[in-house]
């Protein structure tokens, strides 16, 4: 979840390896359950911790590994989420934001 640990992960990579033929990301946070007072988990950089890892963690090290992408021939970005987005609301999965607000 922490921006910083995406950067460095993504430098070692690319120090060691000039193209990379497939990336794998997987949304598998399903939640970090409420604090006490009912406020959602932040990671270190102040973003709610499963976006921060499901999402922004990712953005970021597609965004730092594209060159590596570019250089492969068939280079291919897979993202894949967990089980939990079969748990989805009676209604299906809601598109605008009155459904979602109830």
């Amino acid at each position: 979840s922490s921006l910083r640990s995406v950067q460095s992960a993504a430098k070692i990579f690319l120090k060691h390896n000039e193209k990379l033929d497939m990336l794998y990301l997987n949304a598998g946070m399903i939640s970090a359950g409420a604090n006490d007072d009912g406020a959602l988990p932040l990671s270190k950089d102040g973003v709610e911790m499963v976006f921060a890892t499901n999402v922004l963690g990712h953005h970021l090290l597609c965004r730092l590994l594209t060159p590596a992408l570019h250089n492969s021939t068939m280079a291919r970005v897979v993202l894949t989420s967990s089980l939990a987005s079969f748990e989805s609301y009676s209604y299906g999965v809601a598109t605008d934001l009155q459904t979602l607000n109830g």
